[in-house]
């Protein structure tokens, strides 16, 4: 799961939209899921995408970003998935403390992790989950099957136990109801003597196994969603090159952290020293000045500029810019593809200025 963040209550923020829940659903022991009484057409979002939720404990504010379980194309009500997190003040705040008919501050919509529908497609779309990594593509899954009605969409999920498989009942009447379109394959690392399904902890060989014994697929033509801990994702990116598949047709969400360090393919090594960049937000443009070593995100909320934000560490993209003029340099982008780096995507809370000419739009 994202981490909690402390939110510093000189910060200026934008105004956040107020949901109300109408229903709690107990999915697993630790997962739960908050419905809401507002609908698409209150909050818009597409399959994939998550809402930062805005809550207030003991007089402190926190941001925590939640990835719709809904989705647009067939749910009324929209709905995020929450699992509980060892030591997590949001996470157990929600579990413990909201309640049917509470209401809680959020922030739009906001992602990339999510596909381009279209009702002529025909293709074979692959989701590879872990725990609580199954939300956004639970929601990608209901909405691919409703429109796209030639394509093909396979699920390999994994878990610790048979308890641990978040929207178990709803994946098996998803199979019955679209039977020869939707396959899902459910993998326990500590499954029971009653488990008769697939065990084990999914690796790069495992994956590449079970890849390969999928019906009427050709991996290097498959499409890739994966959202899982760190580890899975690597694993499955380790198998889909061994696959030969193509890197634009895998498409990624890390939940935890981003810890990695290693140096973004925009890093030109050009010096990281003071700059002044242009900002481009709701109509109006900011001149900001960028001490050396600080993020755009950072110098702008520092002068009281109101830019959105929400985890700063490059992993929720709600600080997502385009760079239309000059270079920016990010470390750490574990979220950004190299597609959409090539597009000049960029993210306002790791990224710095490397040339005097940036001119960045969040429009």
């Amino acid at each position: 799961m994202k981490p909690d963040i402390l939110i510093n209550l000189m910060i200026p923020m934008t105004n956040p939209i107020k949901l109300t829940i109408k229903e709690r659903i107990q999915e697993t022991p630790d997962t739960i899921t908050l419905r809401f009484e507002e609908t698409f057409d209150e909050l818009p979002y597409k399959s994939g995408q998550f809402l930062t939720v805005l809550v207030s404990i003991n007089q402190e504010e926190y941001r925590r970003e939640y990835s719709f379980s809904s989705s647009p194309q067939t749910d009324t009500n929209l709905s995020i998935c929450i699992k509980r997190v060892t030591g997590g003040k949001v996470s157990n705040y929600l579990h413990d403390v909201v309640k049917t008919g509470d209401i809680l501050n959020v922030f739009p919509a906001a992602g990339l992790f999510s596909p381009i529908l279209n009702i002529s497609n025909k293709r074979t779309l692959v989701f590879i989950a872990g725990g609580s990594g199954i939300t956004p593509i639970f929601s990608m899954i209901k909405s691919v099957l409703a429109i796209e009605q030639q394509s093909k969409v396979y699920l390999l999920y994994a878990n610790r136990t048979e308890n641990d498989i978040i929207f178990k009942s709803t994946f098996e009447s998803l199979q019955t109801k679209f039977s020869g379109r939707f396959n899902h394959l459910n993998v326990l690392s500590q499954a029971s003597e009653k488990w008769y399904g697939l065990s084990g902890r999914l690796d790069q060989d495992t994956i590449i196994d079970y890849l390969e014994q999928l019906p009427v697929i050709f991996p290097k033509e498959a499409n890739y969603y994966i959202c899982a801990p760190t580890g899975l994702i690597k694993a499955a990116q380790q198998a889909l090159t061994i696959l030969k598949v193509p890197a634009a047709n895998i498409h990624k969400e890390n939940f935890g952290s981003s810890n990695n360090q290693e140096i973004n393919p925009t890093n030109t090594g050009n010096e990281i020293i003071d700059r002044t960049v242009k900002v481009k937000y709701k109509g109006i443009i900011h001149s900001i000045f960028v001490a050396g070593g600080k993020s755009i995100l950072k110098s702008a909320l520092e002068e009281n500029i109101r830019l959105p934000f929400s985890c700063e560490k490059g992993v929720c993209t709600a600080c997502l810019g385009t760079c239309k003029t000059g270079k920016v340099e990010m470390k750490g982008n574990d979220t950004l593809s190299q597609n959409e780096l090539d597009k000049g995507y960029i993210l306002t809370c790791i990224g710095k200025p490397v040339s005097d000419d940036v001119f960045i739009d969040l429009d």
